[in-house]
């Protein structure tokens, strides 16, 4: 063989390794473009993400939620807090309107309504002031506040009011309170212990059988419905208690 013949027999044999070679390499670059995820690979990945989306979702949609009754609420105090701390300082400066031997701050209570004496307005005598649930609709009522100055004619210490002729002031002080909730509740702190009352009429007026309202404590409970249009989400109740002491519980 000549020399020739063994040089064209060294370039086929290099030519068939680098054949085989690129065959090798061909099948390896095939196989790293084929290889993926299996269906479950796929599935089970997928399963953890909207585990994942779901819990984050769930905590996003209940942050929300509390600031949106967070807000809620903060309006509604605000709208609130006035009314009921005007209530609560008109109870702790009541006073009996007589001498009379059951002259008392409070002539009527009921789980509606209270009426009682409370001098803050800058004329002769305590004003008769009535606070009461009224207007309801749909278990959403409105708390509205009346006023009877004393007669003029009437002095110190028996002070007389025309409860016939009408208030002399009539403002609706709190809208959207409750119906199905205790509005006011007399309560006298004995030896034996506290007795709370929901009805008392010293003068029979409500037919209740006239009863002493001498009461130590007047306890007061509002829930207030925020609007509907305040949040998109289901309203929370602002509730207040507040337990007034009736400083001058007799005349």
């Amino acid at each position: 063989m000549g020399s020739g013949d063994c040089a064209m027999s060294s370039v086929t044999g290099n030519q068939a390794a680098d054949a085989g070679l690129m065959t090798r390499l061909g099948y390896r670059l095939r196989d790293r473009r084929e290889r993926g995820f299996s269906t479950l690979e796929l599935s089970m990945t997928i399963a953890v993400m909207t585990m994942v989306l779901t819990a984050f979702y769930g905590a996003y949609n209940g942050f929300l939620r509390d600031v949106a009754f967070a807000e809620q609420l903060a309006e509604v105090e605000r709208r609130s807090r006035p009314a009921i701390n005007e209530l609560t300082i008109e109870l702790r400066q009541a006073t009996a309107p007589n001498s009379a031997a059951a002259g008392q701050p409070v002539e009527v209570l009921s789980e509606d309504q209270i009426v009682f004496y409370s001098d803050r307005s800058n004329v002769d005598g305590p004003e008769r002031i009535t606070y009461e649930r009224a207007n309801c609709v749909d278990s959403v009522c409105e708390l509205v506040k009346t006023i009877i100055f004393a007669d003029g004619a009437s002095r110190y210490p028996d002070f007389t009011y025309d409860v016939a002729g009408g208030p002399d002031v009539t403002q609706v002080v709190l809208e959207r309170i409750t119906e199905d909730v205790v509005l006011f509740l007399g309560r006298q702190l004995t030896s034996a212990g506290v007795v709370d009352s929901s009805t008392c009429d010293r003068y029979d007026s409500l037919g209740f059988g006239a009863s002493t309202c001498a009461f130590d404590q007047v306890v007061v409970s509002l829930a207030v419905v925020p609007r509907a249009a305040d949040t998109s989400v289901a309203p929370r109740n602002f509730e207040v208690v507040e337990e007034v002491q009736l400083r001058n519980a007799t005349f």
